[in-house]
């Protein structure tokens, strides 16, 4: 991990539900923007239009294609800044609850179980309006932070994770019910 880039984990699937047209939409209007370019690198989950996308548009990212298995799978959550959902219709994706108990903020469109579980500024954010020009705007935001306030997100992100998914306390709320 270089310290002046922000790494962003997306796993690319291309399905219009999965919202990945939004992202390709926004990156278009970024493609142009060395700024931008040189401090962010997507960490890529499996292969779809994104994939080519960033490649002919020489953005900086790291493809991990499949992933075997959950030690590999840790290792990408860690060395990633942020997990990026664009999911317009999901009750309730597993890659939020992965990115949470790895301690990595999410960026999330409202859908199900994000609204429950993702508190905006921290342990990730909420993109509620205008989808691509909210998310645009909150790319232009990382490509301006600091590693420092990144960082207090990421450690408020991991309390989060430890008080939220600590088994003791879930199991005695279990029992009490």
């Amino acid at each position: 991990i270089i310290s002046n880039k922000i790494y962003i984990l997306y796993r690319s699937s291309y399905n219009l539900r999965k919202g990945e047209n939004y992202l390709i939409k926004i990156l278009s209007k970024l493609k142009n923007n060395d700024s931008f370019k040189s401090k962010i690198v997507f960490n890529l989950i499996g292969k779809s239009s994104l994939h080519m996308f960033l490649k002919e548009n020489k953005f900086l990212f790291k493809n991990y294609n499949h992933v075997k298995n959950d030690m590999e799978l840790s290792k990408v959550y860690q060395c990633s800044d942020f997990y990026l959902n664009t999911s317009i219709q999901d009750g309730g994706p597993m890659m939020i609850n992965e990115a949470l108990a790895s301690g990595v903020p999410v960026i999330t469109f409202p859908t199900q179980l994000a609204k429950e579980i993702i508190i905006d500024k921290q342990n990730g954010y909420l993109i509620n309006k205008n989808f691509s020009e909210e998310l645009y705007l909150k790319f232009i935001w990382l490509a301006k932070n600091n590693r420092s306030q990144i960082n207090i997100l990421k450690k408020k992100t991991y309390n989060f994770s430890k008080i939220k998914f600590d088994i003791k306390d879930n199991i005695k709320t279990i029992v009490t019910i």
